[in-house]
């Protein structure tokens, strides 16, 4: 940081202010005097040293002083207005200080409190020679990219402006990334744990592009160990990536098709590595997951639908004084149980267009106690009407009317006798309406 704010080399504007050393001190301390103070109640001093020291964009130091008077106003900037007030015309700068203002706007929503530490001087000079990619450090420390960028980084930025084209040299960065954020973008805890793998070959996830070439050399390869340096192979890539194998270690190490026994061997000891790590970063992510739906479920609580009204009337069962004996509950309990087993059945079949056994079963069963409804109740046929040729006037007849028979209708293949007993097998008797007086066969009165 020192070095980006170093005077009238940089920028000849600086001349009026610049870093020195006690200079330096000062802004530190207002710095430190910041960080328990909103940003809205920043003075000018305190965001001048924001932005020169804490963000490394000293070149934007004479504008802002000149500009920006308070915190409160550089919360309201619109990119016009950074790019207008401050000159910040380069995108990715605008970027840059736009997350980091959101950071402050909003500091209770902050994912990761160690990301403000990585600036984008680690980012260049440190994180990419790990990953094997120093090619590109030029290009991020241009675009001041640091580790808020990093997080929110695009495809596009990342060919367009840092110069990724390469397939696999994007998914190295991406992986990076990735275990920056397992890692919660602790950087003393990532270091922790890669000293703790320096002498032994475990832990592969967290190790560098300079861990993989002594890796290799340890195994007898070390003829094409060199050929890893700037290829972009890391720790990260190699668990997390699931197309990654050993041909795919053997083209990085730059071993001929024709090796085959060389290649047989990279892959013996590449599998001997990772299949563990894979492992073990499986099983973390599945508890990862099941603590991440504990948590949702605690700040959530429940779905306002059919399972929270139940919950509460359950609960006020419990709490009101009147809830059910034990045996009545167990009941209720059973008798829910079976109504949501037939509402399941009944859903299979229809969707599956299939016909149960019980539903057949409780057909035949309503249509045996329609037969026996329909024999013991014989007004259906039989009408009362007064008959004009009796001698007495409170004499009635009953008037029976014989119908045609229609022919029964037909109910598919007739039921075998093993599954119907002769002795139970009813004769049923189907009934139609008369329509009209030709349907009339004869009529019988018969006197009451």
């Amino acid at each position: 940081m020192l070095g980006c704010g170093c005077a009238e080399a940089v920028d000849p504007y600086r001349s009026w202010s610049p870093l020195t050393e006690e200079g330096y001190a000062e802004k530190l301390r207002l710095l430190r005097e910041a960080a328990s103070i909103p940003m809205e109640r920043w003075r000018a001093p305190t965001v001048l040293a924001w932005l020169e020291i804490a963000l490394g964009m000293p070149q934007y130091g004479p504008r802002c002083a000149e500009n920006v008077k308070s915190g409160k106003v550089l919360l309201e900037l619109s990119d016009v207005e950074l790019e207008v007030g401050l000159g910040i015309t380069h995108p990715m700068h605008r970027k840059k200080l736009r997350l980091a203002i959101e950071e402050h706007r909003h500091p209770a929503l902050v994912r990761y409190p160690c990301i403000a530490q990585l600036g984008h001087t680690w980012v260049s000079s440190e994180w990419l020679p790990d990953l094997g990619l120093a090619q590109y450090s030029e290009n991020f420390a241009t675009n001041m990219v640091d580790a808020r960028m990093l997080d929110h980084l695009s495809k596009k930025e990342l060919e367009k402006f840092l110069g990724v084209t390469r397939k696999f040299h994007q998914a190295s960065v991406v992986h990076g990334i990735h275990l920056l954020r397992m890692m919660k973008y602790d950087r003393q805890a990532l270091a922790v744990r890669r000293h703790q793998c320096e002498s032994i070959d475990a832990d592969p996830l967290v190790w560098t592009n300079q861990r993989f070439i002594r890796w290799a050399r340890n195994i007898d390869l070390g003829e094409y160990a060199e050929n890893l340096k700037d290829s972009g192979v890391h720790g990260a890539l190699v668990v997390l990536e699931p197309s990654f194998n050993g041909d795919t270690m053997a083209t990085a190490l730059g071993i001929p098709p024709s090796k085959n026994i060389i290649r047989r061997h990279l892959a013996t000891e590449l599998e001997a590595l990772v299949l563990p790590a894979r492992a073990s970063f499986e099983h973390f992510v599945r508890i990862s997951r099941a603590e991440r739906r504990r948590a949702e479920k605690l700040v959530g609580g429940g779905s306002l639908g059919r399972s929270f009204s139940r919950s509460y009337a359950g609960g006020l069962a419990g709490e009101g004084g009147t809830s059910m004996p034990p045996v009545q509950q167990l009941a209720g309990n059973e008798q829910e149980k079976d109504r949501r087993r037939a509402s399941l059945r009944g859903s299979l079949s229809r969707v599956l267009g299939l016909k149960l056994r019980q539903d057949s079963h409780s057909s035949s069963k309503r249509e045996r106690e329609r037969d026996r409804d329909s024999q013991t109740s014989s007004s259906s046929n039989n009408y009362y009407v007064a008959s004009p040729s009796s001698s007495s006037e409170n004499s009635s007849s009953v008037v029976n009317f014989s119908c045609r028979s229609s022919p029964p209708p037909y109910h598919g293949r007739s039921s075998s006798p093993s599954r119907h007993p002769p002795s139970r097998v009813k004769k049923r008797h189907h009934h139609r309406r008369v329509k009209s007086i030709g349907d009339i066969d004869a009529v019988t009165i018969t006197p009451v």
